[in-house]
């Protein structure tokens, strides 16, 4: 999820804004989200936006699991925390679809920016057996290169748009004219296993569509590039009226992109 890297907060203030049990109780209703919206309105997801995440974590996990031969654990990496709206979904993939009684479990990694945020994901892998949860604090630029090589078999990334300003550090190089998602994906792809899949967040304001960049730009790296039309209906989504994301019929014809190594 896009939090906003306000890095500057003292622990004080951490204390006093984040709910006491360390839980988000949902959309634009728990301190944290209090704290993250403080001026980062736009960056936030709105409540639609929710189950386009579950869509997302959904499809991703299906197709992880499909690549493998189970028993297995699948091996799963987020770029962001947020609210924990997906990363609570994919921990719990195993027992809504049922696929826990074939022995399918998700060890799950998070990276997250932002401290706050970066407590309230500590606070829920305390809730796991030791080891289903791992969180990674820093940027994710910073940390993929600490990550192994071909051994994840999900990684579902919800940019936000770093600057070297963000990781403390200066702006010492132009900017390229390359596509920055095929600059991520390079990354992404050195993580995956053979058969592992990347799922992103795909609504984007430019000219082109974000699938558009995804399949003219990533897809030639990846064995395969999947579009899943998100069932509407199934999922509920109707978009906030003023939000800036999407349009009731842009949210009726929302896409999930999946890149297949």
């Amino acid at each position: 999820m896009r939090a906003p890297p306000s890095l500057t907060l003292q622990e004080s203030t951490l204390k006093s804004l984040v709910r006491s049990d360390g839980t988000c109780c949902g959309p634009k209703q728990s301190k944290l989200w209090a704290l993250l919206t403080m001026g980062f309105e736009d960056v936030l997801p709105g409540d639609w936006e929710w189950p386009y995440m579950y869509a997302l974590a959904d499809t991703g996990f299906e197709l992880a699991r499909g690549s493998r031969i189970c028993p297995c654990t699948l091996r799963v990496l987020e770029i962001g925390w947020g609210e924990g709206i997906s990363g609570r979904r994919l921990l719990a993939q195993p027992a809504l679809t049922g696929a826990a009684q074939h022995g399918v479990e998700v060890q799950y990694e998070v990276i997250e920016l932002h401290p706050v945020v970066a407590q309230d994901a500590l606070k829920e892998a305390k809730k796991h057996p030791h080891g289903r949860m791992l969180v990674h604090e820093g940027p994710w630029q910073q940390v993929f290169p600490r990550l192994p090589a071909g051994q994840y078999d999900l990684i579902f990334h919800d940019p936000y748009n770093l600057t070297p300003r963000d990781m403390g550090e200066p702006q010492r190089f132009e900017t390229w004219g390359m596509p920055l998602t095929l600059l991520d994906n390079l990354l992404f792809y050195r993580l995956l296993r053979p058969g592992g899949v990347v799922v992103q967040y795909a609504i984007s304001h430019g000219p082109s569509t974000a699938t558009d960049l995804l399949r003219r730009y990533v897809a030639p790296l990846y064995t395969d590039f999947q579009l899943r039309r998100v069932d509407v209906g199934r999922y509920g989504i109707q978009p906030e009226s003023g939000n800036r994301y999407a349009t009731t019929h842009q949210a009726r014809s929302l896409e999930v992109p999946a890149l297949i190594k």
